[in-house]
């Protein structure tokens, strides 16, 4: 996500807790959902090209861990939740 008020990027650590509802449909529908913040690193915007990349190389919305340290293990303005994941 991006500051507003100064345009730094912010990336955390931590994890989210959902919980569904089974819809007749089949369909599923959040019931409700917590967030768990471990850490926010605040990125200068010039580091934009990280959020680029990763955006680009990821999987969305899910992903295995593993797979997100192999790619932010190279930047070292990730380091911190590079180590978070691999804990």
């Amino acid at each position: 996500m991006r500051e507003r008020s100064n345009g730094n990027i912010r990336i955390g650590t931590g994890f989210y807790n959902w919980n569904f509802d089974d819809l007749k449909s089949g369909e599923f529908k959040i019931k409700h959902h917590k967030i768990f913040i471990h850490s926010m690193l605040e990125l200068p915007n010039e580091t934009l090209d990280i959020l680029y990349d990763l955006q680009n190389s990821l999987a969305y919305p899910w992903v295995k861990k593993e797979v997100v340290v192999a790619h932010i293990q190279q930047y070292k303005e990730l380091s911190a939740a590079c180590n978070y994941l691999k804990n």
